[in-house]
């Protein structure tokens, strides 16, 4: 037996630790079949009544759940294509606002709010993963851009400007008459 210790590779700081290299994402052997098993049994969950308090409160459940037990970080279309509806008509729900589904539309109160507690447990999720540096920088933008409306705006007001330091503006004749003054005599016409 070796008492040689296995000597770990120094990574660099700014993003020497990150899953992408140059233009290919570095991941395991069976990374992609866990992620196409684990949406496979999301798609295959059997359709249940959005309408109906009980099922989709069991069906949020069910869906985080399945997240914990197969270590995956919950999505928004994941959420929507458990309880039957797309992620559109999910932040619709979630940001009540008229949608183009009926289905939705005529949601009883107390299931659109169980829709919008579970989207907004998301959106928690999304912000502890940020703050906590376990989210990759663009991955936290898209994120809070594209799902849960935050903004990175710069607002810029413009006025007039109401004491002119200036004074008030002069004729091109009244210029010439104020600075001729001040030249000294001759011919600069």
């Amino acid at each position: 037996m070796s008492n040689i210790a296995e000597v770990k590779p120094k990574m660099k700081a700014r993003g020497g630790n990150s899953p992408i290299k140059g233009d290919v994402i570095q991941v395991e052997p069976g990374d992609n079949a866990h992620y196409v098993i684990f949406n496979k049994s999301i798609m295959d969950l059997p359709d249940i009544n959005i309408h109906d308090l009980g099922e989709l409160e069991n069906r949020i459940d069910e869906f985080f759940g399945m997240c914990a037990s197969a270590d995956m970080r919950p999505t928004v279309s994941g959420l929507a294509m458990s309880i039957g509806i797309d992620r559109r008509r999910l932040w619709e729900v979630a940001n009540e606002k008229h949608s183009h589904s009926v289905v939705v539309n005529k949601l009883p109160v107390d299931c659109a709010n169980a829709i919008t507690k579970a989207y907004r447990l998301m959106e928690l999720m999304w912000e502890s993963l940020s703050i906590n540096s376990r989210l990759n920088p663009m991955a936290i933008a898209f994120f809070g851009i594209n799902h849960f409306q935050y903004q990175d705006v710069k607002n810029i007001t413009i006025a007039p400007v109401v004491n002119d330091p200036l004074g008030d503006l002069l004729s091109e004749e009244e210029l010439r008459k104020k600075y001729m003054s001040a030249i000294p005599e001759g011919d600069y016409e």
